[in-house]
């Protein structure tokens, strides 16, 4: 009952990222800053099909373990619907309908531009496809072992599960380094927020 239990709540952590960016995505595609909307636009739009294919996967796989992916899915989930509301009050003060690109440069998460907040993203998604492919690894190793031992996998096939290996192992880098990056800069946000308070200053709730 335990696993079935952890993998139903993966399953609703993973549906409500899901239509958090899905919804996030739907409202971003409606601005009228065409260009500057691009990046994240791709983005979100990437992390909204790596999500779908959480969902099936936990769906179809009652007994998979992802639950390091707890936290993750809820921040993202947050994240996708703090952003959303930001977007809507940045519309709420637009004009005739259109955007204004004043609102939009002061438009942040988190003490984050829009572009920080891709970065926030494509962290979940990798996160993601990590735990998703670590989760299917094991599997995949023991496949590869009974097909060589039986000399059932040729030469190419072989070189394509290595190379798939190297990629996964670059990606896992290349992700990590995106991690530490990203928590050097929340450190640094709250040293500031300690000086602020030790010199007296009042500091947001909502930066805090």
């Amino acid at each position: 009952a335990e696993p079935i239990g952890i993998a139903s709540g993966l399953v609703a952590l993973a549906t409500f990222a899901f239509q958090s960016s899905s919804a996030l995505f739907d409202k971003f595609k409606a601005t009228d800053l065409i260009k500057t909307r691009t990046d994240l636009t791709e983005e979100l739009e990437g992390l909204t099909g790596v999500l779908r294919a959480l969902v099936e996967t936990l769906n179809a796989n009652t007994d998979i373990e992802l639950a390091s992916l707890e936290y993750p899915l809820l921040r993202c989930a947050n994240a996708c619907k703090d952003f959303e509301e930001e977007l809507k009050k940045c519309s709420t003060r637009s004009l005739a309908g259109k955007t204004s690109f004043r609102d939009w440069a002061k438009l942040k998460y988190i003490g984050e531009d829009i572009d920080g907040f891709r970065r926030m993203l494509a962290s979940y998604k990798s996160t993601i496809i990590i735990a998703l492919t670590d989760a299917n690894l094991c599997v995949s190793l023991c496949i590869l072992v009974i097909f060589t031992n039986a000399n059932m996998l040729s030469s190419r096939q072989s070189s394509n599960v290595v190379d798939g290996l190297k990629s996964y192992k670059e990606m896992i880098e290349t992700t990590t380094n995106d991690l530490e990056t990203h928590l050097e800069s929340i450190d640094e946000k709250l040293e500031n927020i300690i000086a602020k308070n030790t010199r007296g200053t009042n500091t947001d709730a909502r930066e805090i």
